[in-house]
């Protein structure tokens, strides 16, 4: 079967097109990287003094967590796994937060890279530790979102997720994966400006004198780009010039 010189240009050009493009739209996750994304430091001691026997916590009113910023640190601790048990554990420990009792701890991490234009997914594993005297059910929230800052200036984007205390009193005693993602457009006000994670343990109304608790590990943030309308009307346009030479070269 003979194939026309010029059909075979195009049908040639019509698959280069097709080829470029899909590398285009077709992209992929990467991982961007969360400093202390599992809280492995500060190193809680072992036998700090005021237990008898077992680990312990680190009080995070008299020691910074390395990268985390504290917003409010009352009843916040870093945990060694082996001190209240807990199965899915990143690493050897995690953060431990009891709000309500005398506030809510919060914690932020700008993890020092800048908002492209893409789909940010933020994943944090979320538990409630049995540890004793907490009482699973209490009224204690976990929030986590996506901030950006801008010199001084920090501020919420997309939607805070919230898991309740009702889902947390569901799997006590376990870690599990929640996830939320955040759309950067070419328009977004805050693309270019830094990344900023945040952390809380919330409770609307004091449980009284039983504290109930939020556990956290394993933060991580992924990004998927997208590609600029303006790169994809460039790679159009040089598609259409190695069309236009290919026709004129088999005239």
């Amino acid at each position: 079967m003979k194939i026309n010189t010029r059909s075979h240009s195009c049908l040639s050009s019509i698959a280069l097109a097709t080829a470029l493009l899909g590398t285009v739209s077709t992209t992929h996750a990467v991982s961007i990287t969360v400093p202390n994304y599992s809280f492995e430091t500060s190193v809680v001691p072992a036998n700090p003094g005021y237990l008898s026997t077992g680990d312990a916590t680190i009080n995070l009113n008299s020691v910074t967590v390395a990268n985390w910023i504290p917003v409010y640190t009352e009843h916040a601790y870093l945990v060694r796994q082996s001190f209240f048990s807990m199965s899915g554990v990143t690493g050897d420990q995690y953060m431990y937060l009891q709000p309500g009792y005398d506030g809510n701890p919060q914690f932020y991490q700008n993890i020092g890279s800048q908002y492209q234009v893409g789909t940010y997914t933020l994943s944090v594993d979320i538990g409630y530790s049995l540890s004793g005297g907490q009482n699973a059910g209490q009224n204690a929230d976990a929030y986590f979102q996506l901030w950006s800052q801008d010199g001084a200036v920090y501020t919420p984007l997309g939607t805070k997720a919230v898991v309740s205390s009702t889902t947390l009193a569901a799997h006590n005693g376990s870690f599990v994966t929640y996830s939320l993602t955040l759309d950067a457009l070419a328009d977004s006000a805050w693309r270019g400006k830094d990344i900023v994670i945040r952390i809380d343990g919330y409770s609307p109304t004091a449980p009284g004198t039983v504290l109930q608790n939020v556990s956290y590990d394993n933060v991580r943030l992924d990004f998927t780009p997208i590609p600029e309308p303006s790169s994809v009307t460039m790679l159009l346009g040089g598609i259409g010039a190695l069309t236009l030479l290919r026709r004129r070269r088999s005239a």
